[in-house]
């Protein structure tokens, strides 16, 4: 198992601050639930993606953070996924949507580790918006119909395209 190498003079409450200093700095949130679907853990960087204060957020059931219409199928695929080892999808970007505190539905993408410890099994994920990923994908997307549409030179319809590569790959690459 990978994990943190720790002086032992350090203590519980600096190791705490050197990881949310670290989680800060990264920008994704970090959240973690437990075999019961209550959260755990939340980073401060959730605060922006969900409205939530994240202290509220603790012991709460991580379904208050998504549509109705996931919940049941994130439940049993949280219980498969802690309880009988399942790595299918872990360390590769999942695209899904959440809700936020205000109601409205939005994009993110979701990175999910299991979490062993002393017999202990969490579900951890770094979390990101992924909205600006959408946006800057569609305008590039527009770019290139546009060029081919107006039959612009070939050097900039192929610019236009190596740029929509770099940018799925940038996807691809992130899972």
């Amino acid at each position: 198992m990978v994990s943190f190498q720790v002086n032992a003079d350090i203590s519980l409450e600096e190791v705490r601050a050197v990881l949310t200093t670290l989680a800060l700095a990264s920008g994704e949130g970090f959240i973690a639930i437990d075999d019961k679907n209550l959260i755990v853990l939340a980073s401060p960087a959730l605060e922006a993606l969900w409205g939530y204060d994240t202290g509220t957020l603790i012991g709460k059931p991580v379904q208050t953070l998504m549509p109705l219409r996931h919940r049941k199928d994130h439940t049993a695929g949280v219980r498969r996924f802690v309880l009988e080892d399942r790595q299918t999808t872990s360390g590769h970007w999942s695209e899904v949507n959440a809700l936020h505190r205000d109601g409205r539905e939005f994009p993110i993408h979701l990175r999910f580790m299991r979490v062993q410890h002393e017999g202990r099994f969490l579900l951890a994920a770094a979390v990101r918006n992924a909205a600006p990923y959408q946006q800057a994908h569609m305008a590039l997307e527009e770019a290139l119909t546009l060029a081919q549409q107006q039959m612009v030179s070939p050097e900039l319809k192929d610019r236009l395209q190596h740029a929509v590569d770099a940018v799925e790959q940038l996807n691809v690459a992130n899972d």
